[in-house]
């Protein structure tokens, strides 16, 4: 009976070991792939085109480790940070900052909310697996 129980551990397992995008509506997919867009135009030239981000010559935060820094991916606290960048909006840029949205890449569709959306779900996509404790 024990090594039966341990056989479907390990089946539902694998089962879960599948790829993200494997569970994903292609509405999801679709989505996902304009904010890997937006996030080339407009992100990828400090966080670098894999996200990792750098730490010269300014240290620039790796966005695939979001959830494992801050113990989950909050989804609001991301697009806020993208909207609001690390600066008022009123204040000048300053080397080593990041831009804020509405001013730094405001859609001339009037879409900003919805490109910040498409850019948050890519960023949560991209995520890393952090590693299961034992």
């Amino acid at each position: 009976m024990r090594i039966r129980a341990v056989s479907i551990a390990l089946a539902v397992l694998a089962g879960g070991a599948l790829s993200a995008a494997d569970q994903l509506s292609s509405r999801e997919l679709k989505t996902i792939g304009e904010g890997r867009g937006l996030y080339v135009a407009n992100c990828a030239g400090c966080h670098q085109s894999n996200l990792r981000g750098t730490t010269t010559p300014t240290n620039v935060p790796d966005l695939t480790l979001i959830a494992v820094r801050d113990g989950r991916f909050n989804r609001s606290h991301v697009m806020n940070h993208i909207r609001f960048g690390t600066q008022h909006p009123n204040n000048a840029l300053r080397s080593g900052q990041m831009p804020y949205a509405v001013g730094a890449y405001t859609s001339s569709s009037g879409r900003t909310a919805v490109d910040i959306m498409k850019l948050t779900r890519y960023i949560e996509f991209a995520q890393v697996t952090p590693p299961i404790k034992d």
